[in-house]
């Protein structure tokens, strides 16, 4: 099963997408309860409650002191430039200081930060075994600062080969050996399968 599996992916990585890359930017803050406290989709920064930080966290994450007075992120949707460089009537300074902010709550308060990058291809008649297949991947790429990096790469095919025909592989790049998690999705393999391999780039 996991030769059938291979052989898919084989098969992607010989042949070209047909379309352009798409690509989809995310980050995510979520407090040390588990809470979301903001998430960025692309150029659109939602924010769920007003982010301020408390005395002493700026001195115990490295800033000076007072480097953080009347520095308040509200609660509510900004639009933001070039892809998170900077927000819309906020100027560059307040920005950086915002940036800041966020960095020293995660470090000090124990705030979760998740950075994801999900990119999507398509492949038109990719041949497998005797069969031709219409396929598409997609990648996400994410950053966790508690459990480091993992990746996933996600498969649909137009029609079963051996009984697959939608899957997901995790990466776990965190850990060594890699640890490889595949997930198929309906059939008669329906299930988690793991594995492992040697360090390997996307």
């Amino acid at each position: 099963m996991l030769d059938s599996l291979d052989a898919i992916e084989s098969a992607v990585d010989a042949n070209g997408p047909v379309e352009p890359d798409s690509n989809i930017y995310m980050s995510e803050i979520k407090d040390a309860s588990g809470e979301v406290v903001f998430l960025i989709v692309d150029d659109d920064l939602t924010v769920y409650r007003n982010i301020t930080i408390t005395e002493g966290v700026a001195e115990e994450a490295g800033y000076p002191a007072g480097y953080f007075d009347g520095i308040v992120l509200k609660a509510g949707t900004y639009k933001l430039i070039d892809g998170a460089s900077g927000l819309e009537s906020v100027d560059p300074e307040t920005w950086d200081k915002l940036n800041d902010m966020t960095k020293a709550l995660v470090d000090v308060e124990g705030w979760i930060e998740l950075t994801s990058e999900v990119t999507v291809r398509s492949y038109k008649s990719v041949k497998i075994g005797e069969e031709n297949y219409n396929i598409s991947e997609k990648l996400t790429e994410s950053f966790n600062n508690v459990t480091g990096d993992t990746y996933s790469f996600e498969y649909t095919l137009s029609g079963l080969y051996k009984g697959i025909d939608h899957f997901i592989r995790y990466e776990n790049r965190s850990v060594f050996p890699e640890e490889v998690t595949y997930t198929i999705i309906g059939g008669e393999y329906e299930g988690n399968y793991t594995t492992e391999i040697a360090s390997s780039e996307p």
